[in-house]
Formats: structure tokens, C-alpha cells, sequence
């Protein structure tokens, strides 16, 4: 189970992500309460260190090509989640 964005409107991060630990979820998908998660690192890396392989934090909101490796780096997060569109184009 992954536990969507909505970790993001949590008042106490800490107490949320232990409540999500004790029921067993496996992931959590927050841009770290900031508007995306470039904005939201250190607040990643906080819960990414307080989680401590007990459960995973995936930084989404904004993450790009451009940005990803450095919220990686800067996070210690295992994994990201990015949305992309694809636009095909047909052939005459």
C-alpha cells in the first residue's frame, strides 16, 4: 500500500508517518508538506531519516529529469515519483 498525497496535510509529519508505519503501509508519497518536492527537501530528508527503512518516502510534486537526481542526493529518498506526458504524433 502506498499512502497518497494527502500525508501532506498532516499537522505533525512525525506522528503521521509512525501511524502509517504501525498499520503497515509500505510507502508514503509526499512533496514534504512544500508545494513541490524541491521546495519540501529538507523536510524529505527529516522524515526520510526518521523512517529509517521502516517505510518508504517517495518524493513527488514537480520532480523532473532536470531535478531528480539532486532531490535524490539531497534527500537520501530510494525512490521518486514524477508524471509525465507523452504526446504522439501520427504519421501521413
Amino acid at each position: 500500500v502506498t499512502f497518497h498525497r494527502a500525508f501532506d496535510q498532516v499537522r505533525d509529519f512525525g506522528s503521521a508517518l509512525e501511524a502509517l508505519v504501525e498499520l503497515g503501509v509500505e510507502r508514503v508519497l509526499t512533496f514534504g508538506g512544500a508545494r513541490t518536492a524541491c521546495e519540501g527537501r529538507a523536510q524529505l530528508r527529516e522524515l526520510v531519516e526518521r523512517a529509517g527503512g521502516r517505510i518508504l518516502v517517495m518524493p513527488g510534486g514537480g520532480v523532473r529529469a532536470e531535478n531528480a537526481a539532486s532531490i535524490l542526493a539531497e534527500t537520501g529518498a530510494l525512490e521518486l515519483h514524477s508524471s509525465t506526458a507523452f504526446y504522439l504524433r501520427r504519421s501521413s
